[in-house]
């Protein structure tokens, strides 16, 4: 079973994924989790994330190269939930969720978890949301301002604790017959 979970930037999908791994395996599955993060990528480049952004943006490569490797791992599991921008586009998966949130949402989210002033925070997603879509477009011609239109579950993450949305997804694969 493949669970793909897309959304912006502090829509909290990773946070999600692991959490939901977790409910997965307490039901006795053996699932595991695939989130790799351009910000993890950059990380270990030592190059600041919006930099490493924009030299993706001059070379595709950088994202072919970041994607084919979530297809890989994907592909080493039998139960799996994957978590990144483009999970839904790159995986075919039993379930695709996608999760977003107001932008001020995330921007709160990203100055709390970035230790970010908010203004500052806010213009990040604001420069993330666009620079991505562009890329995106470009390399693949999929709008990711559309990806919802791809998922099977939709939920606005600024609604419902992570529990929530955890039980909402469990209900949505027994509803599938997926568990």
């Amino acid at each position: 079973m493949i669970i793909a979970v897309s959304g912006f930037a502090g829509s909290g999908k990773t946070a999600l994924a692991k959490h939901l791994v977790k409910r997965l395996n307490a039901l006795g599955l053996d699932v595991k989790l695939v989130a790799p993060t351009f910000k993890s990528l950059a990380k270990a480049k030592g190059i600041d994330l919006m930099e490493f952004q924009k030299e993706a943006e001059k070379n595709p490569e950088i994202d072919r190269e970041f994607d084919e490797y979530i297809k890989k791992e994907v592909k080493k599991h039998s139960n799996v939930v994957v978590a990144t921008w483009l999970a839904i586009y790159l995986v075919d998966a039993n379930l695709s969720v996608f999760l977003h949130a107001p932008l001020t949402e995330r921007a709160r989210r990203i100055a709390s978890r970035d230790n970010m002033e908010f203004e500052e925070a806010l213009k990040h997603v604001k420069e993330r949301d666009e620079e991505n879509r562009q890329r995106y477009l470009s390399l693949y011609n999929i709008d990711i301002f559309r990806l919802y239109e791809m998922a099977d579950l939709c939920i606005n993450s600024s609604k419902f604790s992570i529990e929530q949305e955890v039980d909402l997804i469990l209900s949505t694969l027994k509803l599938k017959s997926l568990i």
